[in-house]
């Protein structure tokens, strides 16, 4: 999370949060020089250690490391852990037990009047996180264009639902390869539900072999290739395997630039979802101003909020 300004290091980390994350890479860079050390060695993530004005490990539970008896001849004491599984589950805040304990002491306190009374009532609870959920995507009003619903993929089915409106000669959806399963499952049985066969209208755009990533150009090309049978185009912000964030602000604003060509000869747009389970509170967002028309992503990975914990969708106010 140091990437995105969350842990980085004195006063030129604090600089780089405020300008970017092209100024943090800057920092990080300068780190690693100043330091002899390779960005991803240990050496470097010490001097980062060193330098940081801030750490948010104190402020959660972080489950001890304890040796096997394989490994240590015979078990031994707990040590402090490197947590690292924030992409598959984000680790408990300390202040989680006692939000809990609130909750379930106003429920055996007042019962059923717990639903309307108390600083969070529980009939409109939702609503106390959008505006926080707002400001973390980028949202222009979160009122209108945020809410904090279901799970991540009851809520790509529900947008989908919406918004992919297939028609003769013209249902494709368009993802990158290696997308999470789920995602993957979720947009071929939405294809199928239509009566269309995944294997003809679902195209998957693969990484650069050389560098294993995903080329903003690729998806465009691909994407301004294919668009009289492209009806949707579904991509996650940041891929849960190899961590590249996609230019998300690019590719809008690509697809953005077909779509004009599209309505001066009075054709359909081509819409752009994200999948944002990797991204939400990990990177930068600014789905309003990108012109991102939906998006959906999760709560208990970057943002902790635990196992079970509601989703959120994004729907542009246009």
């Amino acid at each position: 999370k140091s990437c995105c300004g969350r842990a980085g290091g004195g006063m030129a980390a604090d600089a780089a949060q405020d300008q970017g994350p092209e100024d943090v890479g800057s920092y990080l860079r300068e780190i690693s020089e100043v330091n002899g050390a390779a960005l991803a060695s240990a050496a470097c993530a010490r001097a980062l250690d060193a330098a940081s004005t801030f750490s948010a490990r104190s402020h959660f539970a972080i489950p001890p490391h304890r040796p096997s008896a394989a490994s240590d001849g015979g078990g031994g004491e707990a040590e402090p852990s490197v947590y690292l599984t924030g992409h598959s589950l984000g680790l408990q805040p300390r202040s989680a037990q006692g939000a809990v304990m609130c909750e379930l002491t106003k429920w055996a306190e007042r019962g059923v009047a717990g639903h309307f009374e108390g600083e969070l009532p529980w009939a409109s609870c939702e609503e106390a996180v959008v505006p926080l959920l707002g400001e973390l995507v980028g949202a222009a009003d979160a009122t209108l264009e945020v809410a904090a619903m279901n799970s991540l993929t009851v809520n790509l089915h529900l947008l989908m639902a919406a918004f992919y409106r297939p028609s003769a000669g013209r249902a494709g959806i368009l993802i990158e390869a290696g997308a999470f399963p789920s995602d993957r499952y979720a947009v071929a049985s939405q294809v199928r539900h239509h009566g269309h066969d995944p294997a003809e209208w679902l195209t998957e755009v693969a990484p650069r072999e050389e560098s294993g990533l995903l080329s903003t150009h690729d998806l465009l090309a691909a994407i301004d290739t294919l668009q009289d049978s492209l009806a949707l185009v579904l991509l996650g912000g940041a891929n849960y395997l190899t961590g590249q964030v996609l230019d998300m602000e690019a590719i809008a604003r690509g697809v953005r630039r077909i779509n004009s060509s599209r309505a001066a000869r009075s054709e359909p747009p081509i819409l752009l979802g994200l999948d944002l389970a990797h991204a939400a509170g990990n990177v930068p967002l600014s789905l309003h101003d990108w012109g991102v028309d939906f998006a959906a992503w999760c709560t208990y990975k970057y943002l902790n909020a635990g196992a079970g914990c509601l989703g959120a969708i994004f729907v542009h106010s246009r």
